[in-house]
């Protein structure tokens, strides 16, 4: 794998490439096997990363402490026995409370007055490295708190759509919005549309979650049903589907003696209603919307979840598939199956996801 493949690779993983370079991508993925084990290998890669058991957090005012240390070096004054203090949980070893004979012996003198200071390359690569040990303690930190913000926005967009859902099957008998069996609103994208043209969602952004790539489009709007019926071409059709359930997955209802129906409201605290979209091309088929770091996850209770695997190890039930292993409806009532927007509720063996 080229070094020019893989840094796009994990651009794409990372929600970090432009958006007509991450559509040229979609497109060779979905053509290209080989690209997609090569995007798996990558994803795999970055495992190290997302299974760091706790977050670092830096010492407050660090930043600040470091470029008065640097500064005094540059004006060739010693450096103040405090400011070494509070660098010492970054500094190793530990700088000693008092300093002894050897030490005050072998401190740097203050320049005398009108005369340069003379950095040499030790004295840069020592600043440099101080400066970068502090640049990759800080990042960190605010790399976090927008994940953590990104993740916050969209467990707040899921309880305002798991609102609108509640309200709709409050009026309908009970059931969430049906996918049809057939014809061209047969996928789980057709929740939304069929929320929107009823009034109870105001807007399109509230299924658009803000740590997927679909964020950054200003133009993002629901297809109408309209639209569908109208589109003539499979392409045009295909292309509605994926756009139609936005950022978020649907639960594709469940089958009774082969009948397929709609998923009723019973308020279960762990029944998975929608979720951040699956993708199909990863390991456990987990969403990109979060960096593949984990997807959250609208109970039908109305509550909401941040789940590393779309999995619940205690009652052995994967919130993307359904018993069998397949995206399609579940089995039974109690088998919560949420597809991507573009998925139908039934498949076989041989179909695969969309």
């Amino acid at each position: 794998m080229t070094d020019h493949l893989r840094s796009q690779l994990l651009g794409y993983l990372l929600g970090a490439l432009e958006e007509d370079e991450e559509t040229i991508l979609d497109e060779q993925l979905e053509r290209d096997a080989r690209l997609r084990r090569k995007l798996k290998q990558v994803w795999r890669s970055l495992r190290p990363l997302r299974s760091s058991p706790r977050d670092f957090v830096p010492p407050r005012g660090l930043a600040a402490r470091t470029c008065k240390m640097i500064a005094c070096f540059d004006r060739g004054q010693v450096v103040p026995e405090p400011a070494l203090q509070s660098l010492a949980p970054v500094l190793a070893p530990p700088v000693p409370a008092v300093a002894s004979r050897t030490d005050a012996a072998m401190t740097p003198t203050v320049a005398p007055a009108g005369v340069p200071s003379k950095w040499t390359w030790a004295d840069v690569s020592v600043a440099l490295s101080i400066a970068a040990a502090a640049f990759l303690l800080v990042l960190p930190a605010i790399e976090n708190s927008r994940f953590n913000s990104r993740v916050a926005a969209c467990q707040e967009n899921l309880r305002q759509v798991g609102v609108a859902l509640t309200q709709f099957s409050d009026r309908n008998n009970g059931y969430f919005p049906q996918i049809p069996r057939s014809g061209p609103a047969a996928v789980a994208g057709v929740y939304a549309p069929t929320l929107l043209e009823n009034g109870y969602l105001d807007s399109s952004t509230r299924v658009v979650c803000p740590g997927s790539s679909l964020a950054d489009d200003g133009e993002y709007a629901v297809p109408t049903l309209e639209q569908l019926r109208k589109a003539n071409l499979v392409e045009e059709l295909a292309k509605l589907h994926r756009q139609m359930g936005g950022s978020y997955g649907y639960t594709l209802g469940y089958l009774v003696d082969g009948t397929y129906r709609p998923t009723k409201n019973l308020r279960r605290p762990r029944f998975a209603l929608m979720a951040d979209s699956p993708n199909y091309d990863l390991p456990q088929l987990v969403s990109l919307n979060h960096g593949g770091q984990g997807q959250n996850i609208l109970f039908e209770d109305g509550h909401v979840e941040f789940l590393a695997i779309p999995q619940r190890a205690a009652l052995g039930d994967d919130f993307f598939t359904n018993d069998t292993g397949l995206v399609a409806a579940g089995l039974h009532r109690d088998d919560s199956v949420v597809g991507s927007s573009a998925s139908a509720p039934m498949r076989t063996h041989g179909s695969g996801p969309r």
